[in-house]
């Protein structure tokens, strides 16, 4: 009786690795006949918008910081 059992033990453990592989075939043939799957959306930055009012206060600030570092060159 242990011949016979361990060649049945053998059998269904060579089963196993064989349904094994022909699901690693199946995962092959699927990924080579199917589409390509969606390429992933790639995060962007949302554009941040300046309204014309405050353009206007940051150039009339960045004029007097340069007036005044032309001043202080010129006293020097």
């Amino acid at each position: 009786m242990k011949p016979l059992t361990n060649a049945l033990v053998s059998l269904r453990e060579e089963q196993a690795d064989l349904e094994r592989l022909l699901a690693r075939v199946n995962r092959a043939i699927d990924a080579l006949t199917d589409a390509p799957a969606k390429k992933k959306k790639i995060a962007t930055k949302k554009k941040r918008t300046v309204s014309a009012a405050t353009k206007k206060a940051v150039s009339d600030k960045l004029k007097q910081y340069w007036a005044a570092k032309k001043a202080a060159a010129v006293k020097k």
